[in-house]
């Protein structure tokens, strides 16, 4: 689950569909970004940026995702704060996941050393029992 600017909507990033969708789609904000024209009017430049970021959110959380989060306001701080909080969010969703993963790996991993001292240990009391060295 991921919430932006108070909309929540399910993304699953480790499916691997999403997750490559996730990276094409965060990678050609920037690329589009930066082929704004320099010689357009502010008015023109926060469309397009909003347009690009709006683009985005259709793109990984589906068609009418930027309709909901925007509610049809074209403001430059609002996408780019919308931006941010995705990108914060998929960042919490991934580590959520690769804590579950590390604790799923610890719990089914044999404790090695625990292992080991306890058949060193065995050892001992055998080789004590039967006066052996």
């Amino acid at each position: 689950m991921i919430r932006i600017l108070g909309e929540e909507f399910e993304l699953d990033t480790m499916d691997l569909d999403v997750s490559e969708n996730i990276e094409k789609e965060m990678n050609r904000v920037p690329e589009r970004l930066n082929n704004i024209n320099g010689n357009v009017t502010r008015s023109q430049a926060i469309r397009e940026t909003v347009n690009i970021v709006s683009d985005c959110f259709n793109g990984i959380l589906g068609e009418g995702a930027s309709k909901k989060i925007f509610k049809d306001k074209v403001n430059l701080k609002l996408a780019m704060k919308a931006f941010e909080e995705l990108a914060i969010g998929i960042r919490e969703e991934d580590a959520e996941v690769e804590k579950e993963l590390d604790e799923s790996i610890k719990k089914y991993s044999p404790n090695r050393v625990t292992r080991r001292n306890s058949n060193h240990q065995n050892k001992k009391n055998y080789n004590n029992k039967h006066n052996k060295k």
